[in-house]
């Protein structure tokens, strides 16, 4: 019988939130499996050095799958970062993002509540939360093809955007023993022509690119190439004007090693560079590229060092 995937919030959240490489990134290289684990653990920790910032990381991700009984099911994601950094820039020393996102799965539907807190001072304002409810049906399938409709709310696609009512989607998607393509409001792309190379594309429009080819040497070891392009999005507490946004965006490029000591525990390096980062205080997205924004910091290029381990189970 079908199981529900707990694939399925982390799915829902790349359509939806902004990306970067972190723990909840690195639950995608999770080995195919005729079952995926119900329970998935990630740590990492991160540290970029550059001439005007340092700045240490750790986040921490957790997944949990709870099957109610053939394709319904619960999943819980929840994701925790925090961020100090030794700067020029006239940005908070400490920044942290926090999301919990929940979701019920039946045979056809989705539905999903989401809230997170990126802030510099969590959990003191609600001027500082944003708020998603999202559902989604499968309105069409056929052998390897399916059709999917939704419907999706965000206080934070409102403040940056504008558009204060719903907003509908539709996905189409293709999956064969080789090939998982997505194409909607965020397109994905995982290719897998031989057991040993995987190539993954993930676009989310204003939000991030990812690119990465993957080899398996062995079994129980994964190499990967990689580029992103990803923005966060903070609310600072205190500021004066509420409508502002401090917009945080850069791009990789590295190498990612995930060696599994432990059919279910992985350990995790990634060695980088980081270029083209800068800090803008500004309102809406659109208004970002058009280039109407208070003021803007670059921040010079950085090497980027990863470490951290994954649990499933």
């Amino acid at each position: 019988m079908k199981r529900p995937c707990c694939a399925t919030a982390l799915m829902l959240c790349m359509f939806i939130f902004s990306h970067r490489v972190s723990a909840e990134d690195e639950n995608k290289n999770i080995p195919q499996k005729s079952q995926r684990p119900d329970h998935i653990l990630s740590f990492l920790y991160h540290k970029n050095e550059g001439p005007n910032e340092d700045v240490n990381a750790c986040d921490i991700s957790f997944i949990n799958t709870f099957h109610i009984n053939g394709s319904t099911g619960i999943n819980n994601y929840f994701f925790f970062t925090c961020n100090t950094r030794e700067t020029d820039m006239p940005v908070p020393a400490e920044l942290y993002r926090i999301r919990e996102t929940f979701s019920f799965s039946l045979e056809k539907a989705v539905f999903l509540f989401n809230f997170s807190n990126n802030t510099n001072r969590p959990f003191r304002s609600f001027n500082d939360f944003a708020i998603t409810s999202a559902m989604y049906y499968e309105i069409y399938r056929r052998e390897n093809h399916s059709l999917k409709f939704g419907v999706n709310y965000s206080s934070l696609i409102n403040r940056n955007i504008g558009l204060p009512i719903p907003i509908p989607m539709i996905s189409y998607n293709f999956v064969n023993e080789n090939l998982d393509f997505t194409l909607g409001l965020s397109t994905r792309v995982m290719w897998k022509p031989k057991k040993f190379f995987t190539f993954r594309f993930r676009y989310v429009p204003v939000a991030s690119v990812f690119a990465a080819f993957e080899v398996k040497p062995l079994s129980f070891m994964i190499l990967g190439t990689e580029y992103s392009y990803d923005k966060d999005v903070y609310m600072i507490n205190g500021r004066d004007d509420k409508e502002e946004n401090l917009f945080y965006e850069y791009q990789r490029v590295g190498e990612r090693v995930s060696i599994y000591v432990h059919r279910n525990i992985a350990l995790i390096l990634f060695a980088g560079y980081q270029f083209a980062a800068s800090y803008i205080y500004g309102k809406s997205e659109f208004k970002r590229y058009q280039g109407k924004y208070r003021v803007k910091h670059a921040v010079d290029n950085a090497c980027v060092v990863q470490a951290g381990c994954r649990l499933l189970f």
